[in-house]
């Protein structure tokens, strides 16, 4: 699997209302019912999409597809902040 480099890749500092930190580094996040969900475009072939949750694909090209980094339920976020 490879990691594009795509321009919208930041970092995500997400800090629990337990305290903890979680250093992210995704395209995106959308929120799905009760979650945030992470998202990163990667180049994956046909063995490596069947491990992971695919988001979205490109039409052009059946590798290109869009993957959940990470769910996190929103209830157990207190901040978040791009940088």
């Amino acid at each position: 699997m490879r990691i594009l480099n795509a321009v919208g890749t930041r970092g995500w500092l997400i800090t629990l209302r337990s305290g903890g930190v979680i250093d992210l580094w995704a395209d995106s996040y959308s929120i799905e019912g009760d979650s945030h969900v992470f998202s990163m475009l990667v180049d994956a072939n046909a063995e490596e999409r069947e491990h992971v949750r695919i988001n979205a694909r490109t039409p052009s090209n059946e590798d290109r597809v869009v993957i959940t980094i990470a769910t996190i339920p929103s209830d157990d976020i207190a901040e978040l902040v791009s940088y």
